[in-house]
């Protein structure tokens, strides 16, 4: 029933009903939740499926609220979300997660979520972040109500460094709809010079679709830490998302448009 099983050779792969699928190196795999616990924290799965780069338990969730444990989830379970004071905070430390802000970063995140509610039209819902602050580095993944075209929903995206801000995307993205069924996102950002793919440092895609891309000439360029813990489904200003989320992977590497292809399907 989870989305990715562990092979010989540090490898993982989608469920056996992917019978032609790509095979995925955990290496770099940081963190992976599948959120079937019924109480206590949510494990960091990367190091029981071979990872070495596992931050391993000093990232297991914390239930800070009240979040409801065994929830509807994309693959059997999930985690349910009711208001701001719900999220899934990924340890306490504040320096575990630099590699995704650090000079010369690079990273991709997935996960599955689950609005309960749609979003109004000055609405955010937050899915990752350890953004808290005007003047901290950090990194917050959200979607934003604010949308200017019908039937689409903005991707917000920004990170600090040094007080100054490196990214700042606020753009409509074509193939979100803001409804209250189950979506994907696969972020991948590249904090050299050259990008991942011409030049493109930001690339997102949501539901298995094509890459959305944004470059910038303003990388990171620091390792200073965030003031703010890691969270999942809210950031350091309260904007959180109502909902569900499961099946979450951070990797400190660019995974390949197959690999993505590979957690999307098996999902």
């Amino acid at each position: 029933y989870i989305n990715m099983e562990f092979l010989a050779g540090n490898r993982i792969r989608g469920t056996s009903a992917e019978k032609d699928t790509v095979l995925i190196s955990v290496t770099g795999l940081k963190a992976y939740y599948k959120f079937e616990e019924a109480s206590g924290n949510i494990i960091n799965q990367s190091t029981s499926i071979g990872s070495t780069d596992s931050i391993g338990t000093n990232a297991d969730g914390i239930n800070n609220g009240s979040f409801a444990y065994q929830q509807s989830g994309k693959i059997e379970y999930g985690v349910a979300l009711s208001d701001s004071s719900d999220y899934v905070e990924l340890g306490t430390s504040l320096t575990q997660w630099q590699f995704m802000y650090a000079a010369g970063c690079k990273y991709t995140l997935t996960m599955w979520y689950k609005p309960s509610v749609t979003l109004d039209s000055g609405g955010f819902s937050t899915l990752f972040s350890n953004f808290g602050s005007a003047n901290s580095e950090g990194v917050c993944i959200s979607v934003d109500g604010q949308a200017t075209t019908a039937n689409r929903t903005r991707l917000y995206i920004t990170s600090e460094s040094n007080g100054t801000r490196y990214i700042d995307i606020n753009a409509d993205f074509n193939n979100v709809v803001d409804d209250t069924n189950w979506h994907f996102i696969a972020v991948r950002f590249d904090g050299t010079s050259a990008g991942h793919s011409a030049g493109n440092n930001y690339e997102v895609s949501f539901d298995g679709g094509s890459w959305q891309t944004w470059s910038s000439s303003s990388l990171p360029t620091g390792s200073n830490n965030s003031n703010t813990s890691m969270r999942l489904g809210n950031d350091g200003f309260s904007r959180n998302l109502e909902g569900n989320i499961d099946e979450t992977s951070i990797w400190n590497r660019i995974l390949t448009d197959a690999e993505i292809t590979t957690i999307y399907n098996s999902g």
